[in-house]
């Protein structure tokens, strides 16, 4: 970590793309560990409505279905109809998705 400290369940911008931080970890010369694959209960903006599959961007510290230009940190699992407070959603992250904006999905064969 070269920048501000990180909070556990914090999103962390890993450059081509984002993961959670399991732990604290400290400012400018901290490390830590930082998941990149699984389901994370993340903070959702105000005033958005999720349905389960929408795409989600990083904007600030929240999530938004705006899309933005390398923002893109995982797919809603879950429903959710926000108000005026962030409320948390549960997100794939980094899920993939093919061009054509269609999430992908596959199916566990292994044990």
């Amino acid at each position: 970590n070269a920048g501000s400290a990180i909070t556990a369940g914090d999103i962390v911008d890993l450059g081509d793309r984002y993961g959670v931080a399991l732990g604290d970890i400290a400012a400018t010369t901290g490390t830590g560990i930082v998941m990149t694959e699984g389901i994370f209960d993340l903070s959702l903006g105000p005033n958005e409505t999720v349905v389960i599959g929408d795409k989600l961007y990083l904007t600030g510290v929240l999530l938004t279905e705006t899309a933005a230009s390398d923002a893109y940190v995982g797919t809603a699992v879950e429903a959710l109809t926000t108000v005026a407070a962030t409320n948390l959603l549960e997100v794939r992250l980094n899920a993939p998705y093919t061009s054509d904006g269609l999430t992908v999905t596959y199916t566990n064969i292994g044990p």
